[in-house]
């Protein structure tokens, strides 16, 4: 790993250059650490100063090869990812791609959309194309410098890696007053650090109908389950925001649901059903769901999900006003 990376640094590899602004969204710890809304929340801030930007990821955990478009109104996430589906119906204006040749997928998304500036969805680690912003999105509950690198712990690469970044994103905290302690140990890597945290924006039905707002939260009962990288992390908001948590069923990441799945979580439903409880997962679930809940035989139970957003804490406009230099500067 560090043989690799100094060959990129010192520029004994050569790196692909797109013809505009490349942005990187990714993390140096396996495991949800929150990638998806910051490239969601950028997203938002190109729609909204009239930029065309598009997204662009591998689509973990595809059975599908090459260069897609991901089609706003698709329900596939086994071809597309389920990240790349879930932007893709948030942001139907914008081209969201999947490809596993990073440099291809940058090619055709030039040749075809004619993008202002495009976002790789966890590309930390890919040397091979160069970016203007390197954004490193960390959880505030697991601090790299608290870790070790894969086997012995969770880390991708060395915690040496965290130079590289333009900005740390320290995501996922649970009270400002943790912020001292996580700037005093992220210190002598010596980068910007921007501060934020999800918050719940509302849930909806699993056909994208707005069921509850975060108002109505509290006193809402909820068997509750989800394949992400941080399962017991979705359970605990939900518990703060009043929720009542009847009973969970944790997945791994990026779990493949099938109908069996499915007939045992309705079991599990059905223990609690005097309660009238949601069936409540995430949004990235949801797109995973979408085959399965569109039939008869699940469609009508109270499958639900709840979509989030990033409340910022500090340093928001950090990573605003880096966005609009490079959207500028290569006007």
């Amino acid at each position: 790993m560090q043989l690799r990376n100094m060959a990129y640094t010192r520029g004994w590899k050569k790196r692909y250059r797109a013809e505009v602004p490349v942005i990187s969204v990714g993390n140096i710890s396996t495991g949800g650490t929150g990638k998806t809304p910051v490239a969601e929340y950028l997203l938002a801030l190109c729609a909204a100063q009239g930029v065309r930007a598009a997204y662009l990821s591998r689509g973990y955990g595809r059975r599908s090869r090459g260069y897609l478009l991901v089609p706003p109104q698709a329900v596939a996430a086994v071809r597309y990812g389920d990240e790349a589906l879930q932007v893709a119906r948030k942001f139907p204006n914008m081209a969201v791609a999947v490809c596993e040749d990073r440099r291809q997928g940058i090619r055709q998304l030039l040749a075809t959309y004619r993008p202002r500036l495009i976002i790789l969805d966890d590309a930390f680690q890919h040397r091979k194309v160069q970016r203007e912003l390197d954004l490193l999105v960390i959880d505030a509950n697991r601090l790299p410098t608290q870790d070790l690198v894969l086997p012995a712990g969770n880390l991708r690469e060395f915690r040496s890696g965290l130079k590289r970044a333009d900005l740390l994103i320290v995501n996922k905290l649970s009270s400002p007053a943790q912020i001292p302690a996580i700037r005093q140990a992220l210190a002598r890597y010596g980068r910007p650090l921007c501060f934020c945290r999800p918050v719940q924006l509302g849930i909806y039905h699993w056909e994208g109908r707005l069921l509850h707002a975060p108002g109505d939260f509290p006193g809402l009962a909820a068997v509750v389950f989800s394949g992400i990288g941080n399962n017991d992390f979705f359970v605990q908001q939900l518990a703060a925001a009043g929720i009542r948590v009847l009973a969970t069923q944790a997945y791994r990441d990026h779990y493949r649901y099938r109908s069996a799945d499915l007939e045992a979580l309705c079991r599990l439903y059905e223990r609690w059903q005097h309660e009238q409880p949601l069936l409540l997962t995430t949004e990235k679930d949801r797109c995973r769901l979408l085959p399965l809940l569109e039939g008869e035989r699940f469609g009508q139970l109270p499958f639900a999900y709840t979509a989030m957003g990033l409340e910022w804490l500090e340093g928001a406009h950090l990573l605003s006003g880096r966005l609009e230099a490079l959207i500028k500067g290569r006007e």
